[in-house]
């Protein structure tokens, strides 16, 4: 595994960044500096298991370097589709952690493959293999998160491994399902918004039929949401955007079958944003499911 270090979230725009200077050095013009996210670090992985590298965003809580904290370690969660969920997460959790509104954490956003294109990527690595999807490497891809990413973060920041937290959308909530159903221990919270449930005939659905004949428990917590909009047109009184498929009524049937199991160490919450179609709901989900996830000391009970 090959490992290059570049500082603040600026490094993929460096290119842009360049022509800019050019162009202001023409005209005489100071060159624009590109925005920061404060205490943020990008890393490139070059995966040996995979045989493809990964840009990784690492933003760092407010607290971390302050004096006293050199002992404490974090929770940390993952997020998938990074190069939009990361920007995203930073300015949701930034205030509600100085605020004490939410545990302070470390957020990790993970790029797609720059060899291929997002949907491409996307496809591949968070969507098993099944019989109409003999492409998919959901499990390769997870076992280069357990293998290959997880003990660089672990090693190179203070984290409390027994806390990681996974947040995925789309697609993104399908490969934080197939973690949650085929191995459970990757992590402890699962947040998923608008999972692709009608991926691969339901595949989803009937894992989860099959997981519960094998197991009598499943030791995570679980938060799921999906926008009132996702759903085909004529079954919204207000809404008539075309939408082919059911995501709402797949989300319950999911979250029908996980209630309907007592897993005794299953702890489960769910939210439908109303008006929301598939593009607006993760940063609503996003946000409630991370103050419940973990909250902070002005809202712990």
């Amino acid at each position: 595994m090959l490992l290059t270090t570049r500082r603040s979230y600026t490094g993929f725009l460096l290119t842009l960044l360049m022509l800019c200077s050019i162009s202001a050095s023409a005209t005489n013009k100071p060159s624009p500096s590109g925005f920061e996210i404060p205490d943020s670090e990008v890393l490139q992985i070059q995966s040996k298991q995979l045989g493809r590298s990964y840009d990784i965003y690492i933003k760092l809580p407010p607290s971390y370097f302050d004096k006293g904290n050199q002992l404490r370690k974090y929770p940390v969660v993952y997020l998938n589709d990074g190069l939009y969920s990361f920007q995203l997460a930073s300015g949701i959790t930034h205030a509600a952690m100085i605020n004490r509104a939410m545990e302070h954490h470390i957020l990790v956003g993970i790029s797609y493959s720059p060899s291929d294109r997002p949907f491409e990527s996307r496809r591949r690595d968070f969507t098993p293999k099944t019989e109409d999807n003999p492409n998919g490497e959901a499990e390769q891809y997870l076992g280069f998160l357990k293998q290959e990413l997880f003990p660089l973060v672990e090693n190179r920041y203070r984290i409390n491994s027994l806390r990681r937290a996974y947040a995925g959308y789309s697609l993104g909530g399908i490969f934080g399902l197939y973690a949650l159903f085929e191995h459970s221990d990757s992590f402890r919270y699962y947040l998923i918004s608008s999972p692709s449930i009608w991926f691969s005939n339901r595949w989803v659905l009937k894992k989860e039929l099959a997981v519960a004949k094998e197991t009598m428990d499943i030791n995570a917590e679980l938060f799921m949401g999906v926008g009132a909009f996702e759903r085909p047109a004529g079954s919204n009184d207000d809404y008539n955007k075309p939408t082919p498929i059911n995501m709402v009524k797949d989300f319950g049937l999911l979250y029908d079958q996980l209630e309907q199991r007592n897993y005794p160490s299953l702890r489960l919450n769910k939210q439908i944003v109303e008006q929301a179609h598939h593009e607006l709901t993760y940063p609503t989900v996003l946000t409630q499911g991370l103050y419940w996830l973990l909250p902070g000391e002005k809202y712990q009970k």
